[in-house]
């Protein structure tokens, strides 16, 4: 009796995960048909991109908003914050995630069919780039304050290609601790910047069959009030599923 009650809850259980996953548009919609809104939730709050945040409360004058406009707070409001966004990009459903905002900003669905095959062919090109050999964890980072931004910017921007930042890891399962092969960020623009990590190392894989998690940290630098702090991102490769099997 208690053994079929233990296979009972188990079932129970299964079929709860199965409904959860079978609730995310990711799972209902083909790509071409998600939202604006959908590939925003996809790049920002979804099993391939993590959030960290660090807030301080503002003890000085107000500082300038992102937009240039009011203040981004009096003295006393903790509204100081820096944003985090980490997307591992050689993951396919991050792609067509781009790609269909891509389609949507150009209005895709008025183009001629001319139009259209140019565009196709440049959304191939990043829907069938080869990652067998790398994971590509792209950065995006958002603050309170113009010249948090701006201060960023400064330190982000500068790094070499070919000399990552300290404290950067992608870490597995097993506790190792794996440096980026290459850092990539422009010199100009957006706020952003890109960490290569590979997938093999010393003939092993970094993440396993049967792994559960895996990480990406790296040390933020000392902006204005904020000290530095270590963020920290942490991905559950069981949720990371696409069309079957883990998508990273």
């Amino acid at each position: 009796m208690l053994r079929r009650w233990f296979a009972a809850v188990i079932l129970v259980m299964s079929l709860a995960v199965v409904a959860l996953h079978a609730d995310d548009f990711w799972v209902k919609k083909k790509w071409q048909d998600w939202s604006k809104d959908d590939c925003n939730k996809m790049l920002r709050d979804s099993p391939w991109s993590r959030k960290w945040s660090q807030s301080l409360s503002n003890n000085g004058p107000g500082l300038p908003s992102t937009t240039g406009g009011a203040n981004a707070g009096t003295a006393g409001d903790a509204v100081n914050e820096i944003d985090y966004y980490a997307q591992i990009r050689s993951a396919l459903p991050l792609r067509e995630a781009i790609v269909r905002q891509f389609q949507i900003g150009a209005k895709y669905d008025k183009m001629t069919p001319e139009q259209k095959k140019s565009f196709d062919a440049q959304a191939d090109a990043i829907l069938n780039r080869d990652y067998s050999s790398a994971i590509v964890v792209h950065f995006v980072y958002e603050t309170s304050a113009r010249t948090f931004a701006e201060r960023l910017s400064e330190y982000w921007q500068t790094i070499p290609t070919d000399a990552p930042p300290p404290a950067v890891y992608l870490i597995n399962q097993r506790g190792d601790h794996i440096r980026p092969e290459r850092y990539i960020a422009p010199r100009a623009g957006g706020y952003e910047f890109e960490m290569i990590f590979p997938r093999v190392v010393n003939n092993e894989p970094v993440v396993r069959e049967g792994d559960k998690t895996i990480e990406v940290q790296f040390q933020e630098p000392v902006i204005y009030t904020f000290p530095s702090d270590l963020a920290n991102f942490e991905f559950r490769i069981d949720k990371m599923t696409w069309d079957g099997k883990p998508a990273f």
